[in-house]
């Protein structure tokens, strides 16, 4: 519990650093934002193909999995 806690905690102080850069920085680019916009977006799906949906279709049917992500 506590190492959950603590990834937690470090994953949201990261969030707050790199918003921090983002304040006292100039303002990116059209071509940067795009950049790490992708990165984000990929990373996001990973963990969705990886791991969300094999979980999910583990502990229901794949037909409960498959309305899950039409569902958002």
């Amino acid at each position: 519990m506590w190492k959950i806690m603590l990834l937690s905690f470090l994953a949201g102080g990261a969030t707050c650093v790199g918003g921090g850069i983002v304040i006292l920085s100039r303002r990116p680019s059209g071509r940067t934002l795009a950049v790490f916009l992708g990165l984000a977006v990929g990373i996001m799906s990973g963990v969705v193909v990886m791991d969300l949906i094999p979980e999910s279709i583990g502990r229901g049917s794949v037909i409960e999995a498959a309305m899950g992500v039409v569902a958002g």
